[in-house]
C-alpha cells in the first residue's frame, strides 16, 4: 500500500462508497465505515468473502450489539487513534474518524494478524484523514432528516425516483440498509397509549436487531432480516393479541412502499375475517386479495360462466366450485371428489349438468385459463375464500 495510491483513489472516486471500495482493495482488507451510533455508512469486501458476522452487519446496516459493544470498549481504553478489537471470529483494526477534534465515526479493517502492514509509514493514518474529510463533507451536504421522516415520505409516495430517495437517505442508516421483508403491526388491541406503544417498540427493537420499528398511520412498521426468527414474532403476536402481516421479500429499501401496501391489505383482509392474535405472511393471501379487487368486473368473466353463477345463486347450487375444482384437478373425477369431500355420483351429476345444460366444453384447452379466471373471480365474490388460501 502507498500514500500515492490512496490519494489517487481519493481523487478518482466519484462518491464515498467507491472511495472505500478502492482503498479496501489497495490494502486487501475488508473495510467498514460506521458513524458514532455504529450504523454503516460504507463497506467493501471481496465477492467471495463469506464471514457471517460481516455479511450480517452489512445486511442490517449496522454493527451487531456485540460488535458495537466490543468497539466501544476498545475505543474508550485506546491510547492512540487506532486500536484493535475482536468480535465473534473477526479480528479488527479500527481507526477513529474525527473532525476538528470531534469523533464522527470509525474506519474498521478486518485483519488476519496484528495489522502491522496497515500501520507502517503512517499510511492508515493518511487514509483515515481522507476518509474523515470525505465522510464529514458528505454528511454536511445532505439536508438532515431522521430515518423515520424519510421512511414516512417514502411510504407516502413522495419520492419520484430512487436517486432522490438515496440522496435524502445518505445521512441515515438507510444508506446501507438491506432488510429482506417488513412487518406491519396493528396495535389497536394493544395498550392504546403512547407509553404502551413505546414499550412494544422497544421490545421489538431488542428482540429483532436492526428492525427499527416506527409508527406509521397508527401501525407499527418494523424491518425483518434473513436471520430473524419469525416464529418469535408469532409468539409475541399471540401473547399480546397483536395483528401482524409480514410482507413478501422485496429488492431494496426503495421497494418498501409496495411491500407495505400489500402487507396492509393483508392485515385489513384478515381483520375483516375476524382474526386476532396472528402473524401471517402476505404471500399466502396474495391470490384471494387480488381476486377480491376484481370482484364485480363482469367484463373479465366468460358469459357462460356468468350463467353458471346465476344458476348457483338462484338455486343454492355448487356448479361453479365444482367446475373450478375439476379444472384445477386436470379433469380428475377422483381428485375432484376428494377435494370437495363430495360423493362421486354427485360430482359426476354436476359435471354432466354443466356440459349439457350450459353447453360448457370442460375439455377445451383454449378455454381452460379463461374459465379458471372467471370461476375464481366468481368464487371470491361469493366469499369462497377457502379455495385460494
Amino acid at each position: 500500500m502507498s500514500k500515492e495510491k490512496i490519494l489517487t483513489a481519493f481523487l478518482e472516486s466519484t462518491d464515498f462508497s467507491e472511495f472505500i471500495s478502492n482503498i479496501s482493495e489497495i490494502w486487501g482488507s475488508p473495510t467498514v465505515i460506521v458513524d458514532c451510533a455504529f450504523r454503516i455508512a460504507a463497506s467493501f469486501a471481496p465477492v467471495d468473502y463469506g464471514q457471517s458476522e460481516y455479511t450480517r452487519a452489512v445486511l442490517h446496516g449496522e454493527l451487531s450489539f456485540e460488535a458495537g459493544a466490543a468497539l466501544s470498549r476498545a475505543a474508550q481504553t485506546a491510547e492512540k487513534e487506532y486500536f484493535t478489537f475482536e468480535t465473534g471470529s473477526l479480528k479488527c483494526l479500527a481507526y477513529t474518524l474525527s473532525d476538528v477534534g470531534a469523533v464522527i465515526g470509525y474506519m474498521i479493517c478486518i485483519i488476519k494478524d496484528g495489522g502491522e502492514a496497515l500501520l507502517k509509514n503512517g499510511e492508515l493514518s493518511f487514509a483515515a484523514a481522507l476518509v474523515s474529510k470525505q465522510f464529514y463533507f458528505e454528511r454536511r451536504q445532505i439536508v438532515k432528516s431522521t430515518a423515520e421522516e424519510i421512511l414516512t415520505e417514502l411510504l407516502d409516495g413522495e419520492f419520484s425516483d430512487e436517486a432522490r430517495f438515496k440522496l435524502r437517505a445518505a445521512s441515515t442508516y438507510l444508506s446501507s440498509f438491506n432488510p429482506e421483508r417488513l412487518a406491519v403491526i396493528d396495535i389497536s388491541n394493544y395498550g392504546g397509549s403512547t407509553e404502551a406503544d413505546g414499550f412494544l417498540r422497544k421490545t421489538l427493537e431488542n428482540e429483532f436487531h436492526a428492525s427499527h420499528p416506527f409508527i406509521y398511520k397508527n401501525k407499527i412498521v418494523m424491518f425483518i432480516h434473513r436471520d430473524h426468527d419469525i416464529s418469535r414474532l408469532a409468539e409475541i403476536a399471540k401473547g399480546e393479541n397483536l395483528k401482524i402481516a409480514v410482507s413478501d421479500v422485496f429488492g431494496g429499501i426503495f421497494a418498501v412502499k409496495s411491500a407495505f401496501d400489500f402487507a396492509l391489505e393483508t392485515l385489513d383482509y384478515l381483520t375483516l375475517c375476524g382474526k386476532n392474535g396472528f402473524c401471517e405472511d402476505s404471500e399466502k393471501y396474495a391470490v384471494i386479495i387480488t381476486l377480491k379487487k376484481l370482484a364485480g368486473k363482469k367484463e373479465l368473466i366468460e358469459s357462460d360462466i356468468l350463467s353458471l353463477a346465476k344458476y348457483d345463486k338462484e338455486n343454492s347450487g355448487a356448479l361453479c366450485e365444482t367446475l373450478y375444482t375439476y379444472l384445477c384437478c386436470h379433469h380428475s373425477l377422483k381428485e375432484t371428489c376428494n377435494r370437495l369431500f363430495t360423493h362421486r355420483n354427485t360430482v359426476l351429476y354436476r359435471i354432466n349438468k354443466i356440459k349439457e345444460d350450459f353447453n360448457i366444453d370442460t375439455e377445451n384447452p383454449k378455454k381452460h385459463f379463461s374459465y379458471l379466471i372467471s370461476l375464481a373471480i366468481i368464487l371470491a365474490e361469493n366469499k369462497k375464500d377457502k379455495f385460494f388460501i
